[in-house]
């Protein structure tokens, strides 16, 4: 018996297994899940196949799947990678749920970012979420001893390299007009084709955007804010101008002048009108 376990122990320390298809698979879960989470949205018959409906879900799952490369390439253990996306959607998911239920509001970009509710997360705070998150440490600490057997080669690592870069378009299509304006060649198509998958941002109805474009979309489409045109140098300097006080002071401009108009017996002709200032 203790013969067997050695050779078992020793068998296992010789085991290498390749990271590829885990990430395959990882891949694909990612973009299962997001999907059940989305709702098609099929105005005037536009998704006419199930490969429109699927590349719908693949963009929309892209947010995910550019999180999952990006800590790969980061080199963090494999299924720590997995688990911590797992991990970051089910808990913005339950937030938002939260949220749903107190205020009627999905969650936004700047509550994420601004933390301006965290004061009041904590009177939420209770023994069994201690729990939870003490037990999610302890699955992202036993995720990294597991992946300690997962190989990733280099021709791995570049695959996932040039897989970034082609999600990276399709995730942060939001800001490809304000990056490169919206008669770019590269921003036309990005338009074109969210409008034939029927991808758009429902900043009128919040709610039925995080149905139908998932939640994670919803927070980088609620993360694009216009910003204020620039000003050109005439309108500065004449800004810079009108705040000094003397500028008024400097004007040639003379103080208003006010008629008033006495009637002298009956007026039978205006020149019978005395003006006096």
């Amino acid at each position: 018996m203790k013969r067997s376990l050695e050779t078992f122990v020793n068998s296992y320390k010789c085991v290498n297994i390749r990271a590829y298809p885990f990430d395959i698979i990882f891949s694909l879960l990612i973009i299962y899940f997001s999907s059940h989470s989305i709702e098609a949205l099929n105005h005037n018959g536009h998704l006419k196949s199930t490969l429109d409906l699927a590349l719908r879900f693949i963009w929309l799952s892209s947010p995910l799947l550019f999180l999952y490369l990006l800590l790969r390439l980061m080199f963090l253990p494999l299924f720590l990678c997995a688990y911590l996306v797992y991990g970051t959607s089910i808990m913005l998911s339950f937030i938002n749920n939260t949220k749903m239920a107190l205020t009627g509001e999905p969650l936004s970009f700047n509550d994420v970012v601004l933390g301006t509710n965290l004061s009041v997360a904590g009177r939420y705070l209770s023994l069994t979420s201690i729990s939870i998150v003490i037990s999610a440490l302890i699955i992202a600490i036993a995720s990294v001893f597991l992946s300690k057997k997962i190989i990733t080669t280099k021709g791995n690592y570049v695959t996932l390299l040039l897989l970034i870069i082609l999600i990276l378009p399709f995730s942060f299509y939001s800001y490809i007009n304000v990056l490169f304006g919206p008669n770019g060649k590269l921003a036309e198509g990005m338009n074109i084709a969210s409008s034939k998958l029927n991808i758009m941002y429902m900043q009128w109805n919040w709610n039925d955007n995080v149905t139908y474009n998932g939640l994670p979309m919803h927070l980088i489409q609620t993360s694009v804010r216009k910003s204020i045109p620039n000003s050109t140098s005439e309108e500065r300097l004449r800004y810079l101008q009108e705040k000094n006080p003397s500028f008024y002071l400097m004007q040639n401009t003379k103080p208003l002048s006010i008629f008033c108009v006495r009637h002298v017996g009956t007026i039978k002709n205006t020149s019978e009108m005395v003006l006096s200032l």
